[in-house]
């Protein structure tokens, strides 16, 4: 005869629960005081990525009570058990105090504290290092007494077996334009011998830049193809923004086994200081028909194994450019020879400028094709227009497999773009995501 103490369901299915809640703080929080079994099962989530503020190591009083209960709690061992991952605040690392367990994952929003001080933060990881880092930096590259301190360098020496790497850089502008010799010495570094037997095999990369203007894309050659501290030969997921695509010009076999490409737009806010006044709308924004001044001739980028295509943008006109870019000329996007060469001529380098069309080029033969409107107040129309919508619906509609194109499937994140999407929703290719998108490179899910 079942008493009342004995349990009616399995504990695993109450686990199951919890393990669905595991995106809501506020959720696990709730479930962690329902019974001790539920505690320690919630605790795996709830502290999974640890907030580390700055810790002293001495043995006083705390300033306030916020650091005495984060230190109580690294010294708790069935809570800094669950850690697997860091998230480090904009502080110096000088005195912090760190998990005594071993982390595999790393979010630092980083102000150089230090050579020494970073170090002593990589090392904290794993034996083999962190496997996936997150760097959001003021400066990528630190240049200062003629030295350069290069973060690839450091990840390289004490992560070697890091796969998944996300950098969000804000201020790689000021360097190069207050530092004219920084190319020269970033290249000095990099050919140094004792540096060029370092190298990450990543899997998953994330670069960015926070600056609406132009990007210096030297400092990033230099950093992502000359430096040799990146291995792309296992590389799978990429994502990058659109105006670094005049990086990848001309480099045939570094992409090889690229899967799964993310593109953020970033051609529009730059190409706004460029144009003619007629490109401008009556509210100052350039209007959605700015893929007609593009030229595609040297943007053409090997991907041979690219399946799935992703575009997180905050124009509706991106989806042309762009599809034009990676998927190739349809019946419906423009074939325009003469205009601004995408992305914008400014994101050119010596190297990508001189570089010649592959006779061979072939456009990936792409299979998902994801969509997700980022708009917000005042920079883009919520509502595209009937013309717009016709014309977008007409290029999803020719890049499908049935007319020619690659696409099996596309995804829309946004209801209103979907129902102005006729055409491609009665093919039965067209989705509309439902909940929140999960992305690689969001930390909350490592």
């Amino acid at each position: 005869m079942q008493t009342e103490l004995e349990p009616r369901f399995p504990l695993e299915i109450f686990e199951h629960f919890i393990d669905e809640s595991s995106d809501s703080t506020d959720d696990l929080r709730v479930l962690a005081l329902v019974a001790k079994a539920w505690n320690r099962h919630a605790r795996k989530y709830l502290f999974r990525l640890f907030p580390v503020r700055q810790l002293t190591a001495k043995k006083s009083m705390f300033s306030n009570e916020k650091e005495e209960f984060q230190k109580f709690l690294l010294l708790n061992s069935s809570i800094s058990d669950c850690i697997k991952g860091l998230r480090i605040e904009r502080q110096s690392l000088e005195g912090t105090v760190f998990p005594p367990n071993r982390c595999y994952f790393l979010h630092h929003r980083m102000i150089w504290g230090g050579t020494p001080a970073f170090s002593r933060l990589l090392q904290s990881g794993k034996p083999s290092g962190f496997e996936k880092i997150f760097l959001e930096v003021e400066n990528l590259v630190e240049h200062s007494s003629g030295d350069v301190v290069n973060p690839l360098e450091y990840l390289a020496t004490y992560a070697p077996s890091l796969e998944t790497l996300g950098i969000l850089a804000s201020t790689l502008v000021w360097v190069q334009q207050y530092h004219p010799h920084l190319h020269r010495t970033l290249l000095e570094s990099t050919l140094d011998p004792r540096n060029r037997t370092k190298s990450i095999g990543l899997k998953q990369l994330y670069l960015r830049l926070r600056p609406l203007h132009a990007s210096p894309n030297r400092t990033l050659e230099i950093l992502l193809f000359e430096s040799g501290y990146l291995n792309y030969s296992n590389l799978v997921h990429l994502a990058i923004d659109s105006t670094s695509i005049a990086l990848l010009i001309g480099r045939s076999g570094v992409f090889e086994k690229v899967k799964h490409l993310t593109l953020f737009n970033r051609e529009c806010a730059s190409f706004r200081f460029q144009l003619a006044s007629e490109y401008y709308s009556d509210t100052g924004w350039i209007v959605d028909y700015l893929p007609d001044v593009w030229a595609y001739n040297k943007a053409q980028i090997r991907f041979p194994s690219l399946t799935s295509l992703e575009l997180v943008i905050d124009r509706y006109c991106s989806v042309f450019s762009l599809c034009r870019v990676i998927l190739g000329p349809s019946e419906v996007t423009c074939r325009l020879s003469r205009g601004v060469e995408y992305p914008g001529s400014q994101y050119y380098t010596p190297f990508t400028k001189e570089a010649r069309p592959d006779p061979s080029f072939t456009y990936p033969r792409v299979e998902n094709l994801h969509i997700d409107f980022r708009f917000s107040t005042g920079k883009a129309i919520l509502i595209p227009d009937a013309e717009l919508a016709l014309r977008m619906d007409r290029t999803l509609v020719s890049y499908l497999d049935g007319n020619g194109g690659p696409l099996r499937s596309i995804m829309v994140s946004d209801v209103v773009i979907y129902q102005n999407l006729p055409r491609t929703a009665s093919s039965g290719r067209l989705r509309l995501r439902e909940g929140k998108a999960q992305y690689w490179w969001d930390t909350a899910y490592w």
